[in-house]
């Protein structure tokens, strides 16, 4: 697994984690890129117990098409669409395609993967946002994960995934275990390894030599990146949230089916997501218009 690039460049500190877990990881998961595992204090049944997680490095989205092993610029994606984090599904897809695959082409097919209702309303969000005018007449929404594409980049904020309990992975979440309280999960980025993997992984993965010209990130990682402070950390013409496309509001369904309708969508009131898609259409528009 030594050509994914995180294993020597995803240096989280061993502080928080213990040489027995990692090796006990690395040996339940062996098919897996294991990057640590984190040790995390909650409260269960019988009191205060802390438990073992294993953070996995998901290369998920698209990689040598942009840049080299030693990120040297090869090409400027036009658009990069970012999301919170990998499912587990959509991890596990990308390990076995990995088995018949290049890792590049494994990474894309696997893109925002694991849900059809993601990918389904991310092709709708595309078209209503007019990615055709901007991408040029050879932009086709059913080829937006193909293994040729290179005009959309996609990653996540999260590119070390907790993806199971040492010795419970049928249990698991992607991200926030199971067991942690709600009243940390707000904190838990700031305070686990996962604030180091969007340092040094997503963060540098996105500072490219030139801005992106348009930044979509899905609403609960743009939420996130705000409450750290790390917005100003990226570089682009438009840089805004978007609805989740996996649950994105029966607003947002509703002006989707009245734009695939061909009716008029000023005819309607519309929601907080409504209303920014149909602002953030506006403003790609424009960037159409002066191409």
């Amino acid at each position: 697994m030594d050509i994914i690039r995180c294993m020597k460049e995803c240096s989280i500190p061993t502080i928080l984690f213990s040489k027995p877990d990692l090796d006990l990881a690395k040996k339940q998961y062996s098919d897996y890129c294991i990057i640590t595992a984190e040790k995390i204090k909650h409260r269960g049944n019988k009191g205060k117990k802390i438990e073992s997680r294993v953070i996995i490095y998901s290369p998920v989205g698209n990689q040598d098409e942009f840049w080299t092993n030693s990120y040297e610029q090869i090409c400027m994606p036009k658009i990069a669409i970012v999301g919170f984090s990998t499912s587990k599904k959509a991890m596990e897809e990308f390990y076995i395609n990995l088995k018949n695959m290049d890792v590049a082409t494994a990474c894309r097919m696997s893109a925002f993967g694991g849900s059809r209702q993601l990918r389904k309303n991310l092709k709708r969000m595309a078209l209503f946002l007019n990615f055709r005018d901007y991408l040029g007449e050879d932009f086709k929404t059913e080829n937006m994960f193909h293994p040729n594409q290179k005009e959309i980049f996609y990653t996540q904020i999260v590119k070390c995934c907790s993806l199971g309990k040492i010795k419970d992975f049928s249990n698991s979440s992607a991200i926030y275990p199971s067991y942690v309280n709600k009243n940390i999960k707000s904190d838990y980025l700031n305070n686990s390894g996962h604030r180091e993997c969007i340092d040094k992984i997503f963060l540098r993965e996105m500072r490219f030599s030139e801005s992106i010209p348009i930044i979509l990130i899905f609403k609960p990682a743009w939420e996130n990146l705000k409450k750290m402070k790390l917005l100003s950390e990226l570089n682009g013409g438009i840089i805004d949230w978007v609805p989740h496309p996996s649950d994105p509001g029966n607003d947002v369904l509703k002006l989707f089916k009245v734009y695939e309708n061909h009716e008029d969508i000023n005819k309607y009131t519309w929601k907080e997501s409504a209303k920014q898609l149909i602002y953030l259409r506006e403003k790609i528009n424009n960037m159409s218009r002066k191409q």
